[in-house]
This record gives structure tokens, C-alpha cells and sequence, in this order.
């Protein structure tokens, strides 16, 4: 699929990452398309993962041309773990609450 998007790049305006699937892959086809990568943040570290920083998702950060951010809680989180730099590039989109079923 990343081999696709990087063929048809000129076709699209943004690519939006949601969620990383294969880093080291991701990392270098979204390098490439930099202008158009907008990386949405669900959470400043994986679940469960312990440390300050996760350098896959710092990687990916910085590749980014735009971040989005689904809740100003993460956002914050985020900005606290990575540092302040990343927020000029950054816009809070938040998704609210799913309904009860």
C-alpha cells in the first residue's frame, strides 16, 4: 500500500497516517512525501509502553509536515513528552466521544 501511495503521490494533497502499522517502512516512503504527510496522534506513546519518549513515533513527528491531534489532552501529553517545537505545525481535531450501543 505505501508503495502505491508513493507511485500516485502527485494524485493526492495530504496522506494521513492514523496509525502506524510498519515503522521503518512508513518512515521512508512518508520521508519522501513530507509536504503531504499529516500524521494524526492518538496517543503520545503506544499503550503500554513505559518510556518518556517512543522514538518511532518522535520519527514520524518530525517527518510530518502537519500534526493532528484528536484530543487536547493527547496533544498536551504529547507536547510535554517531545518537546514545544512540535506545536507550531500542530492543529487539535478532536473526535469527541463514540455513542453507547
Amino acid at each position: 500500500m505505501l508503495l502505491s501511495v508513493l507511485v500516485r503521490a502527485r494524485r493526492y494533497d495530504l496522506v494521513n497516517l492514523q496509525f502506524s502499522g510498519f515503522w521503518p517502512a512508513e518512515l521512508l516512503v512518508l520521508g519522501l512525501l513530507r509536504r503531504q504527510f499529516v500524521y494524526t496522534v492518538h496517543n503520545a506513546v503506544p499503550h503500554g509502553y513505559s518510556g518518556l519518549q517512543h522514538a518511532p513515533t518522535r520519527r514520524l513527528a518530525r517527518c510530518a509536515h502537519r500534526l493532528v491531534f484528536v484530543s487536547a489532552a493527547t496533544r498536551d501529553d504529547f507536547m510535554r513528552r517531545y518537546g514545544e517545537a512540535f506545536r507550531s505545525r500542530s492543529c487539535l481535531l478532536p473526535h469527541g466521544l463514540l455513542p453507547v450501543t
